[in-house]
């Protein structure tokens, strides 16, 4: 299986660019009898983070200082509070140590700020304060000749989803929090999540802006909740390939050193002394580093002028999880790196998973020189070749090295005569209209780059343009220089109810040729599934010491019940004030994006509790997630009447969620009592529904009039293994009682779906004579008929054939109550006998 660079012609990056990503968070401020400058400059690693105050932090000021001038690192500031003004900051980034300035952080946890009469507001999720300080400090920073050509980032949100919040934001590029909840590097939906939710920072129409992780990381040791240190050994620098690899301009890990009493992120100890990862990360960058610093001239010498060429290879056996990096010095050497992206710790059991190497074959259609294999453990090779045409490689779950000297290289203008390849892929296949996130389609291209490059393209699907998303050109133009350009697909429908797609199609041009993967489909809608209503009992839910949980008839959003959740602070204790809802076994929760609830306060809750939190976070596998700070909050607020509650979820791990969790920290709410409620509590979803694919359950719940007759079919199928087959007798004078119908073992609410949709075929003995007549489809809603005999459709059938696609516009009918689902025919329209059909995955969007 081949699974390596496409074409087998691939441009290598420049080596220094990769290490110019490797940023790191400092936290250096500390007793000067443990700080060590040599173990943080001698890492290699030349960017910092740090939050530095004007004025009153003359220690790491200093430290910060020191090691620009040894060892050639430079610092993005980043603001955390507004207690200094814009231009205080601006003339601390005077200092040239600095080389960027980040905006608030974490202004979704941290505050809510004000500034110049504007407050953030985390109940409605407004953030104007924090807008306005942006838009001052980068207008200071430009007015400003020596700081005008210092980079701004954006403020990064702790949850990336509240990015949209922060749109159109004054900065040059975007920062993201994407910590992976102690998952693998590729964890915690950074690709369909982190990313792209980061990206709606921007400006609606204006230039994609590039991505600064100023956070992500592990916490490592032998506390709860820890991974291994051996684990982050392997982690961190597969953390940094693979934000490398997906296009992250700098990603800043969290952070230099552990924090005493608080938690083990660092690299080295609190007592500073090196971690594992330490020393993986120190010997990455030893072999890949190109430019060394001339710390007596403060300058950085970059070697020769890098001139990449095409390497002309391929990877071969492994599988999809084997990722690689392809990088070249300005000596010409080349260096590929290589790691299979799988976990490499148990969370849930708490210890090191032995993964089995992956062996991959490397083949060379350039001769090569020499060749060296290196691991993180030691800048010495395990083992050196001469002018080989293919290395076999053992790849681990850790980051290898493999070092290259071509002979000669495949210069980039060789392609100019084939012509480039295109394909497209949806980089973001989700647009949702209420959160304000566009899908993206990337195009992207093989060969040369040297000139632009104008891709055409056709649009297609159950989507609306103009109605569903804002209209679309049909071009893309790939810049020179560039092997890749998007467009985004911007959601308008605020109405839309269910799922629709929209599908791109690459045209045909004589200026390129198309790949395999010439389209690409974004989705837009959501469903919603009930987790809690409280209508039949509070089963599954209960209080912990500081709280007690129980059904009132008399608070009530809507229905006849809610959850009444009293906590007893006793001022003493801070987290026994949580209650939690235990789900009957661990659900897969991947595509729910957020979880709706309606929530109200007891009007004798003490006015203090205003602005004070209410945290929710799960379980994912038994192991919590959030850090302790939870996934979400709901400010309290005396508000005695329900409100809606919306909380984003896509920022961790929900594969296998067993519990939800609700709490409050007793160290800020006064001793004594506090009660609120909690009414239809709500998973909303993009997924599908399917209604029967007749693999799990065959025909059961299906039942037929008497002239009808129902078989599980197993040869003419669409998908998987099984089908419906619907064999109708049609007798003179007799019109109907031949219907097929599934009954719904409970009534479904399908009022979020917006289409009906399953696949058909016609049998090749039926009669030439039914082609043009009609099969009908209608559902009991609340017992009743949707349409009455009318039906919802009326589907006009065709010769025998393959199996087809069939969409029912479900809008203008009642379907919250679903009982059953049918099918049937007009016995006076169809010429007298047998007559089938095989229906297969009836879904609804």
């Amino acid at each position: 299986v081949a699974f390596g660079p496409a074409g087998a012609l691939e441009i290598p990056r420049r080596a220094d660019d990769f290490i110019d990503s490797i940023g790191i968070n400092t936290h250096i401020d500390v007793a000067a009898s443990v700080y060590n400058e040599a173990i943080v400059g001698q890492s290699g690693i030349r960017h910092f983070r740090s939050n530095v105050k004007p004025g009153v932090m003359p220690t790491l000021q200093a430290r910060l200082a020191s090691l620009h001038a040894n060892y050639g690192a430079r610092v993005n500031l980043v603001c955390d509070s507004t207690d200094f003004t814009p231009v205080q900051f601006r003339d601390l980034m005077k200092e040239p140590m600095f080389e960027s300035i980040e905006g608030l952080n974490e202004p979704d946890v941290v505050g809510p700020h004000a500034y110049q009469g504007f407050r953030d507001n985390w109940a409605s999720q407004t953030y104007p304060a924090t807008l306005a300080f942006q838009q001052d400090l980068a207008a200071a920073m430009l007015a400003d000749p020596i700081t005008n050509p210092k980079a701004i980032f954006s403020p990064a949100m702790a949850n990336p989803a509240n990015s949209r919040y922060l749109r159109s934001v004054a900065a040059d590029f975007i920062s993201m929090h994407s910590y992976p909840a102690q998952e693998m590097p590729t964890g915690n939906f950074l690709t369909s999540f982190a990313i792209p939710a980061a990206q709606m920072m921007a400006t609606p129409g204006g230039p994609t802006l590039r991505i600064v992780a100023t956070e992500t990381g592990y916490r490592s040791g032998t506390a709860t909740g820890d991974i291994s240190n051996a684990a982050a050994a392997k982690y961190v620098p597969r953390i940094y390939a693979e934000y490398f690899r997906l296009g992250v301009i700098r990603t800043f890990l969290f952070e230099m050193t552990d924090t005493v009493g608080v938690y083990n992120f660092g690299l080295v100890s609190a007592a500073f002394q090196p971690k594992p990862a330490y020393h993986a990360l120190k010997t990455m960058i030893s072999l890949l580093r190109d430019s060394t610093w001339d710390a007596s001239l403060k300058t950085w010498n970059a070697g020769e002028a890098f001139n990449p060429g095409l390497l002309d290879y391929a990877i071969t056996g492994g599988n999809s999880n084997v990722h690689h990096v392809l990088l070249q010095k300005s000596n010409g050497k080349v260096y590929l790196l290589l790691w299979h992206e799988v976990p490499s710790y148990d969370l849930a059991a708490r210890r090191d998973l032995s993964n089995p190497n992956v062996p991959v074959d490397v083949t060379f259609n350039v001769p090569l020189t020499s060749a060296a294999l290196y691991h993180l453990d030691s800048t010495t090779a395990r083992a050196t070749y001469g002018n080989v045409a293919t290395i076999r490689v053992d790849v681990p779950d850790e980051v290898v090295v493999l070092e290259l000297t071509p002979g000669v290289f495949v210069a980039p203008e060789s392609m100019a005569n084939s012509g480039p390849v295109v394909s497209l892929s949806a980089t973001v296949a989700k647009a949702i209209a209420t959160m304000g996130q566009a899908g993206r389609i990337t195009a992207s291209r093989t060969g040369s780059t040297s000139a632009p490059l104008t891709v055409n393209y056709t649009l297609s699907g159950t989507a609306i343009s103009g109605l569903d998303f804002a209209p679309l050109s049909g071009t893309v133009s790939i810049p020179a220089g560039a092997t890749e350009a998007s467009v985004a697909v911007w959601p308008q429908n605020l109405s839309a109810i269910g799922r629709k797609a929209l599908t791109v199609t690459l045209a045909s041009d004589a200026a390129y040729a198309a790949s395999a993967a010439r389209s690409a489909t974004v989705y837009f809608g959501e469903s919603r599934t009930t987790v809690s209503d409280f209508e039949a009992g509070i089963s599954g839910w209960f209080g912990n010491a500081g709280a007690t949980t129980t059904r009132t008839t008399a608070d009530v959003d809507t229905g006849g019940g809610a959850l009444k959740v009293e906590f007893g602070v006793n001022g003493t204790d801070r987290w026994i004030n949580n209650f939690q809802f235990n789900l009957p076994a661990a659900q897969d929760w991947s595509a729910v994006s957020r979880i709706e609830l309606r929530f109200k306060e007891s009007a004798a809750n003490p006015l203090s509790n205003i602005g004070k939190p209410l945290y929710f976070a799960w379980h994912n596998n038994g192991v919590g997630v959030g850090d302790g700070f939870g996934v979400g909050k709901i400010p309290l607020s005396n508000e005695s009447s329900y409100r809606s509650i919306v909380i984003d979820l896509r920022d961790f791990p929900r594969d296998r969620v067993t519990a939800l969790n609700f709490y409050v920290d007793g160290a800020v709410l006064v001793p004594g009592s506090h009660v609120v409620f909690i009414d239809n509590i709500t998973a909303v979803t993009a997924s599908n529904g399917m209604l029967d694919d007749f693999e799990e359950f065959g025909g059961a719940n299906w039942n037929s009039g008497t002239r009808s007759v129902l078989q599980t079919e197993r040869a003419n199928i669409d998908a998987g293994t099984q089908a419906l087959r619907w064999t109708y007798h049609d007798d003179p004078g007799i019109r109907w009682d031949n219907h097929v119908k599934l009954d719904f073992p409970q009534t479904l609410d399908l009022s979020q779906y917006s289409t009906l949709s399953f696949r058909i075929k016609e049998d090749a003995g039926n009669p030439a004579s039914d082609i043009g007549a009609r099969l009908y489809v209608d559902w009991f809603n609340g017992g009743n008929r949707a349409n009455g005999d009318a039906g919802v459709t009326a589907l006009p059938l065709r010769a025998p054939g393959g199996y087809r696609t069939v969409e029912v516009n479900l809008g203008q009918f009642n379907r919250d109550k679903l009982n059953a689902l049918f099918f049937y025919v007009d016995g006076d329209a169809l010429a007298s006998g047998q007559h089938t059909w095989y229906i297969d995955n009836i879904m609804v969007y």
